[in-house]
């Protein structure tokens, strides 16, 4: 039957407006683990230590400079060194969040061919990395950025003497330049980790070294008065590499500077290692 007999008609553009290739690979892979209730308890726990922090400082909004002796310190402090402190405090939800979001990404795109899916299409290995990248800095983001956002603006309802364009512009503005560096370095780094296999264990495991391993190890050189050491803290040089843009002391006894230029180097050898490890494949039909 010709076709013409069977209905067919030309193909017309409906108008509607096709979302980035990147944007529509962040959005799934961030919408399916909110559909679990263990993602669900794992946001809520590490939001957990926000609301104590809240709390402590509504109670000395009210009680005054006489708490601050009792309860006082960095943690607590609503300066921008205090929500640094908040952000190490985190440290621990970081690891659990990324490694949930990230570890399976791309080592189960290549053991289960899913490369030759995604790049069949019109998909450029940059749309791949950043959706990629985006899922896991969401998670990342949402363990950090978004608590910490809220905070300063709970700060500024409860708390008369802090400043308005201090906690509700430059300090949010710091937290989130702060934020989205660190979250993207982390995101390239586990994905290097997830291209280099196809297990996802093996990935859960090279992650906790590097970020809970690397944190015992500078803990170690601490208390034997090591500083080399702290050259192995992995999660520590991104914290002391931000304290610049913080305005607080450095986090370990390396040069601020050291650090910095120690995790662009990493962000750089990650990005390598993804463009050696993804090939866009040619599927011929």
């Amino acid at each position: 039957m010709p076709v013409h007999e069977r209905g067919y008609t030309h193909w017309t553009p409906s108008g509607l407006r096709v979302d980035p290739a990147w944007l529509v690979i962040a959005r799934r892979g961030l919408a399916a683990p909110l559909k679990r209730r263990w993602t669900l308890l794992l946001l809520f726990a590490a939001w957990v230590p926000a609301l104590v922090k809240g709390v402590i400082v509504f109670i000395k909004a009210k009680a005054g400079q006489f708490l601050d002796l009792a309860v006082g310190g960095d943690w607590t402090s609503v300066t921008p060194a205090g929500f640094l402190s908040f952000l190490e405090g985190q440290r621990f939800f970081v690891f659990v969040a990324t490694m949930v979001l990230g570890a399976a990404l791309i080592a189960r795109d290549r053991r289960e061919n899913g490369l030759s899916l995604y790049f069949s299409r019109p998909i450029s290995l940059t749309d791949y990395l950043a959706g990629k990248t985006l899922i896991v800095l969401g998670g990342y983001l949402g363990v950090t950025l978004v608590p910490s956002l809220l905070l300063c603006l709970f700060t500024y309802l409860v708390d008369p003497t802090a400043a308005g364009v201090d906690i509700l512009l430059l300090t949010p503005l710091r937290l989130t330049v702060v934020s989205v560096f660190m979250g993207s370095g982390l995101a390239l780094v586990l994905l290097a980790f997830s291209a280099m296999g196809t297990r996802t264990v093996l990935v859960v495991v090279w992650w906790a070294v590097i970020c809970l391993g690397g944190e015992v190890v500078g803990n170690i050189g601490e208390g034997l008065n090591l500083d080399a050491f702290q050259y192995l803290n992995f999660l520590g040089h991104w914290h002391n590499a931000t304290s610049l843009l913080m305005e607080s002391p450095a986090r370990l006894p390396v040069p601020q500077y050291v650090s910095l230029l120690i995790c662009l180097a990493t962000m750089v050898g990650a990005l390598a290692v993804l463009r050696d490890r993804i090939k866009p494949v040619e599927v011929v039909t």
